[in-house]
């Protein structure tokens, strides 16, 4: 399902969680 959203299209809610990972990541 992942993968294939993935090939089809970049969708924002996996860019905004990614980067939400990101920050906690870094502010942790």
């Amino acid at each position: 399902m992942e993968r294939r959203a993935s090939h089809s299209q970049k969708p924002a809610k996996c860019s905004i969680s990614d980067l939400h990972s990101a920050l906690s990541y870094l502010i942790l």
